[in-house]
């Protein structure tokens, strides 16, 4: 017979017993009847009929840790049911229920999955682990999930390779690969040189203070030359693990390594060498530099010098001094450490011979009566200083520093230099020679030069000859008169170029008094009687050329001799204004007598306003088209622009 509990999960089956085979009392039936329906009852609630399933997945883990592991599950089907409470059920027995410990999620509202961190675990332990679901037919389950957790204890750590090895010192670590499910309290290094030793009773030890999985740590205090054996250590409330035991041994003391460089600017007294230090010999490099002797093998004992090049590793720069000129010497670099000295290989080289310097003479300029200008240049210092240079002169030749005159002294070194010559008499001729000096000797220019003073500021005659420059025989007395108008003392004429004589007044028409005419840069001169030109040439109508009077044009040197030229533009000027010009009054007043000459027109040479306005010629050009020329009448006194085909009047001075 099949009895149907309604509204309960278990169903129970009554068997029927045969009267006819045994006898039973009331009591005995009603205790069998309980029996056989306790034992008969079935679990149905995980399978689930009709329309309204729930169901579970599988149950899934990650992998296990020492007291946690997480788990995971999902509704494969739910039906609309209200789940009232899900989560996960676990034991240490098969097929736990919610009566054993329970990770419980609530009620069940998201998504399909589920997911927990069961934990309080102990460790090395197997668990069975399945999800659940309660809801208004009953609780559900997933099928079991087996798991172990991991096995606690001391932390696993391993050593790292010894590097960075010098005799005093080393770096080592470790690597913490596991803390063995609980927190590691400390960590670090020790050694010692038996190999029986720990992180209590050792040589030294040093702590991890980073907090860090992997270390490196220093060791210090080592001995040179001592084999060590150092390990890492990792301590939690296990207990304290080691990683392997390294063996090293620490560095011993060499001298340094070093290399010679090659000399380079060797002089008669000097040169340029050094080193590279490539290897400190595992100690620090106090000094370096090279030393040098003339017999070989140098050292800083037997050296006859050295240099100090600071200290440590790397290439230095070492200035060799103090040698003597002509003489072979042996270098080697040097580096100091505490284990001592180490050289370089040798190197050699020959210091300059000296000898005299090599000297020329430059050309006489700027004659005077009383000075000139020269110069030198030393070309070769003979590989010594040039300690002083200058000129020398005489009169009579092949001048000296012993049969001089006199001399001067123009600085020191190579190269040009200017000389100032002066306290000369006028009218002179003297040899000049450049010199120069250095620690072998002086030495003089190959070839003297020569030069004449010019005559004072006296008054001369000038035997004129016509040709390309004069226009007529004529001899000249020309006086002559030293001023200062132009800033510096001058020897001027005090009559145009070409004049019989000084002029009379400021307005003086005669053509003994006006001289000649010269157009711009041109050598030849014009004489105007006031009716006809001399030479009665074809006339220059144009001259564009740009170029100031060339010296070899000039008409005062071309007649009157060395020295003497036509003014600039600029002495004019300041002529014009030292002496406070405003007419031919005051130009005729002034000591060098400026008069109106006049002059002969760009277009054809006539003559123009003589005694009436006066046209003097500077050698300097306004541009290709014009000269610069000084003018002046009646009321008007200064400096102009003309075209160069005018014929205007001549004054030469000298220096």
């Amino acid at each position: 017979m099949m009895v149907h509990n309604h509204g309960s999960p278990f169903k129970v089956k009554i068997m029927r017993l045969n009267k006819h085979k045994h006898s039973w009392n009331s009591n005995s039936i009603i205790a069998l009847f309980l029996l056989l329906l306790l034992l008969a009852c079935e679990k149905e609630a995980d399978k689930p009929t009709g329309d309204n399933k729930v169901v579970l997945t599988s149950t899934t883990a990650g992998n296990p840790g020492y007291f946690s592991v997480n788990v995971y599950c999902s509704f494969a089907k739910a039906s609309g049911q209200t789940i009232t409470d899900h989560g996960f059920c676990y034991a240490t027995t098969p097929n736990p229920d919610i009566n054993a410990s329970v990770k419980s999620l609530g009620k069940h509202t998201g998504p399909s999955g589920f997911s927990a961190e069961i934990s309080n675990l102990e460790d090395n332990k197997k668990y069975y682990i399945r999800a659940y679901a309660t809801f208004s037919g009953g609780t559900i389950y997933s099928t079991h999930k087996e798991i172990t957790t991991l096995k606690s204890g001391k932390p696993r750590i391993s050593t790292v390779a010894v590097s960075n090895i010098t005799p005093v010192s080393a770096v080592c670590g470790g690597v913490i690969e596991s803390d063995s499910g609980y927190a590691i309290t400390t960590s670090g290094i020790c050694w010692d040189t038996d190999n029986q030793f720990d992180e209590l009773q050792c040589l030294g030890k040093v702590i991890n203070n980073t907090g860090n999985t992997t270390f490196s740590l220093s060791l210090s205090g080592l001995t040179e030359g001592t084999a060590y054996y150092v390990k890492a250590w990792a301590t939690n409330q296990k207990g304290t693990s080691y990683g392997e035991t390294r063996l090293f041994s620490s560095a011993t003391y060499t001298v340094p390594t070093v290399t010679t460089n090659a000399i380079t600017n060797p002089t008669a007294n000097s040169a340029v060498g050094g080193g590279n230090v490539t290897n400190a010999g595992n100690a620090t490099v106090t000094a370096r530099g090279v030393c040098w002797n003339k017999t070989g093998s140098p050292s800083i004992q037997n050296c006859i010098g050295f240099t100090d090049d600071g200290e440590g590793i790397g290439s230095y720069t070492s200035n060799i001094t103090g040698l003597s000129d002509g003489v072979t010497y042996f270098v080697k670099a040097y580096a100091t450490n505490l284990k001592g000295t180490g050289y370089g290989t040798q190197v050699d080289f020959t210091t300059l011979a000296i000898t005299l310097p090599t000297v020329t003479t430059t050309a006489i300029t700027n004659p005077t009566t009383n000075s000139a200008t020269g110069g030198g240049n030393v070309t070769n210092s003979g590989n010594a200083t040039v300690t002083a240079r200058g000129v020398c002169w005489n009169t009579t030749g092949n001048p000296t520093l012993q049969n001089c005159i006199n001399f001067t002294s123009d600085g020191q070194g190579n190269g040009t230099f200017t000389s100032n010559i002066s306290g000369l008499n006028a009218s002179t001729t003297y040899f000049v020679r450049a010199y120069a000096t250095n620690s072998e000797g002086t030495a003089y220019a190959v070839d003297d030069v020569s030069f004449t003073t010019l005559a004072p500021c006296v008054s001369f005659s000038i035997n004129h000859t016509a040709g390309p420059i004069a226009p007529v025989d004529k001899n000249v007395n020309y006086g002559t008169v030293e001023t200062n108008l132009t800033g510096n003392n001058k020897c001027w004429i005090t009559q145009n170029l070409g004049a019989d004589h000084q002029a009379n007044t400021a307005t003086d028409a005669t053509e003994a008094s006006a001289g000649w005419y010269w157009q711009f840069n041109r050598k030849q001169g014009f004489k105007h009687d006031g009716t006809t030109r001399t030479p009665n040439t074809t006339w220059i109508t144009s001259i564009n050329e740009n170029s100031d009077w060339l010296p070899a044009n000039d008409p005062c040197t071309l007649l009157l001799g060395s020295g003497w030229r036509l003014p600039t533009g600029t002495e004019w000027e300041t002529a014009n204004a030292t002496g406070g010009w405003d007419n031919y009054n005051e130009t005729f007043g002034s000591v060098i007598k400026l008069h109106a000459a006049g002059c002969l027109g760009f277009s054809g040479g006539s003559l123009y306003g003589r005694g009436s306005y006066g046209y003097y010629w500077s050698s300097s050009q306004g541009d290709s088209d014009d000269g610069r020329y000084l003018v002046f009448s009646s009321g008007v006194s200064g400096m102009s622009y003309g075209n160069k085909e005018y014929g205007f009047s001549a004054r030469c001075l000298r220096d």
